[in-house]
């Protein structure tokens, strides 16, 4: 059975954050493949304006490229809007049977879990990976919890976006081929 770690994100853009944990994740875990899972719209970031579906999936496949064990996954794309976690599981347990999947987040989401649907579900049939977010030490304990020792990266999608609506150049925060695609698409302005 294939042990898979599911990143979910807007990636509204994907960052070298993003694929740095990523990466650093599937290299210091159990896991075997990390699927970063573009969410159409997430229920916690509801008035966030979103570029399209589709170009924040083009701009994922551009950053992990053919990247070893980091996939992108556009599985929330079949289900309805909002996106809800254990729905986008339930549904990949059925489409992936020989998989075995765990939840990775950042630090500054793992308190937030009680609100979400189902979450006591959830945690209690999930292993979660916590990378850890500067400022932020979570409270909450269980069982499926467990904190990892990762990079702290401190790259937001919110301040790249910014820099690209004054004209800087995202390059350096993005791989080049977003930087391009971002430029090119006129993302962002």
């Amino acid at each position: 059975m294939s042990k898979i770690g599911l990143m979910f994100g807007t990636y509204n853009p994907i960052h070298i954050g993003h694929t740095l944990i990523a990466k650093w994740i599937v290299e210091n875990s159990d896991l075997d493949e990390v699927w970063l899972v573009v969410s159409p719209l997430s229920p916690y970031k509801q008035g966030i304006e979103l570029i399209s579906i589709e170009k924040r999936l083009m701009m994922a496949q551009i950053a992990v490229g053919n990247a070893r064990n980091i996939a992108v996954c556009d599985a929330e794309l079949h289900l309805p809007k909002p996106s809800y976690t254990i729905d986008t599981i339930d549904y990949l347990r059925v489409q992936h049977p020989d998989c075995e999947f765990s939840i990775i987040m950042g630090g500054d989401n793992v308190d937030g879990l009680v609100g979400w649907k189902n979450y006591e579900r959830l945690l209690a049939e999930n292993r979660i990976l916590v990378f850890p977010r500067h400022n932020y030490e979570p409270k909450l304990k269980h069982e499926n919890i467990h904190y990892l020792n990762a990079p702290r990266v401190e790259i937001s999608s919110t301040a790249i976006r910014q820099m690209v609506n004054k004209g800087i150049d995202p390059r350096f925060f993005v791989c080049d081929g977003v930087a391009d695609f971002i430029i090119q698409e006129k993302l962002y302005h």
